[in-house]
């Protein structure tokens, strides 16, 4: 799933992911593993790039966390931020 198609997703299975996320049943999908080498040849170092869903839960639990801390609540999802997400409520 792409970034822009976010929204019609969560549209679509919120609720269950909401009861997922609540009742401590939710499993992320596996990371894709990516290999960026290095300029000089050297050993590629290896990333794990989450979903776009996975990522999008990760920034929402944050969020809930730092507004605990008295930090913002909203943020911006993309690259170039140009999703905003409105504050989570669980």
């Amino acid at each position: 799933m792409k970034v822009g198609e976010l929204s019609d997703y969560l549209k679509q299975h919120w609720l269950t992911i909401r009861e997922q996320l609540l009742s401590g049943t939710y499993q992320p999908q596996p990371v894709r593993r990516v290999e960026i080498p290095k300029p000089d040849g050297g050993v590629c170092e290896s990333f794990g790039i989450p979903t776009v869903l996975d990522r999008f839960i990760q920034q929402a639990v944050r969020q809930v966390l730092q507004t605990e801390r008295g930090k913002p609540r909203t943020f911006f999802l993309g690259k170039n931020k140009n999703i905003f997400l409105p504050p989570f409520s669980p």
